[in-house]
């Protein structure tokens, strides 16, 4: 059986426990022939720190706790995968541990709790609803550190893409492809990046003197079957759109099995543009026009900025960045 503590391995070796604390840590004060000996017994007795405890006895704790609305993780979905990637490499670059939670409904008790029992010493929220943007200020004023990730608030250090101009291209380019009666599918309506998006289609509208008409706007909840369900929606109106934006890429599958479902042409009938350009929108049939957004660099940049926060708690700017979306053309639009 290996040793279970320092101090075990510390008696065989005839060292002192800080001087193993230190191979452990790679100290290069620590003699080239004692951290070598040392190394290999470590290796020999397979022992791994206790990187909680560690963190309890120097008072500083190498875990970041990213927190998920339970919508955005389900089914390992790729707005999720992205998010995670863009935030482990910073901790990776920064010895840093990553600890993942998912709340059906934002918590701030639950976030209050984590930090307080020192679990993690920062968090980073992802796609906070507008409704819960008091309950994460909350958790900022009892000096928690905190940044967003795809939400936005003027008190905490928020990082998301540009939607409105995501919205803007999208719709952009349905109109200079000749549409006329062109439908929007949106998200979740008190998220940030479903209104910002809608903010932007109107925009475009406006932009040319084209009647926004209320019918062509459908909720799809950013899923695959709210899609499918607006698109049926706009297909029995009595003058149905001819082209659609969806404002993710599940509605976005979902509107185009509908019109497919119901024999419509795609492009030639009816044009699609969807949002976020997951590596499903390449290989659809057929491959889909869409926005992409930089979801690895928004949410490397808000981990970055959450470290920041953690080794310097008294910092007053509140740093915001807004990314630049771009438009992927492809056969639907």
């Amino acid at each position: 059986m290996g040793i279970k503590t320092l101090e075990e391995l510390a008696k065989k070796l005839g060292v002192s426990r800080r001087t193993i604390s230190r191979v452990l840590k790679d100290d290069k004060k620590v003699a080239e022939e004692t951290h070598t000996r040392i190394s290999k017994r470590l290796e020999k007795e397979k022992y791994f720190p206790n990187i909680h405890a560690a963190s309890l006895a120097s008072r500083k704790i190498n875990v970041v706790g990213l927190v998920f609305p339970k919508g955005a993780f389900v089914n390992a979905d790729f707005f999720a995968i992205d998010t995670i990637a863009g935030v482990a490499k910073a901790m990776s670059e920064n010895n840093y541990q990553l600890m993942m939670f998912t709340q059906e409904k934002f918590n701030s008790e639950q976030c209050l709790r984590l930090y307080k029992s020192r679990l993690v010493s920062g968090l980073i929220l992802v796609a906070i609803a507008e409704d819960d943007i008091a309950h994460a200020m909350e958790v900022k004023k009892y000096g928690v550190p905190v940044t967003l990730i795809c939400s936005y608030c003027k008190s905490i250090d928020s990082f998301a893409c540009n939607n409105v101009k995501g919205g803007y291209i999208a719709t952009k380019r349905l109109i200079d492809i000749g549409r006329k009666r062109i439908a929007f599918i949106h998200g979740r309506e008190n998220w940030f990046d479903a209104a910002e998006r809608f903010k932007g289609y109107k925009k475009a509208l406006v932009e040319i003197g084209m009647k926004f008409r209320r019918e062509y706007v459908e909720n799809g909840y950013f899923d695959f079957d709210g899609g499918e369900t607006a698109m049926r929606k706009l297909l029995h109106l009595k003058e149905p759109p001819d082209a659609v934006f969806a404002a993710n890429y599940k509605m976005t599958i979902g509107a185009i099995k509908v019109i497919k479902k119901s024999g419509g042409r795609i492009p030639k009938d009816i044009a699609v543009v969807g949002f976020d350009d997951m590596p499903v929108c390449e290989h659809f049939d057929p491959p889909i026009t869409t926005v992409e957004q930089p979801l690895k660099d928004i949410a490397y940049e808000s981990a970055r900025v959450l470290l920041d926060l953690i080794d310097s708690p008294r910092k007053k700017k509140t740093h915001k960045k807004f990314f630049e979306p771009k438009l992927i053309l492809r056969s639907t639009a």
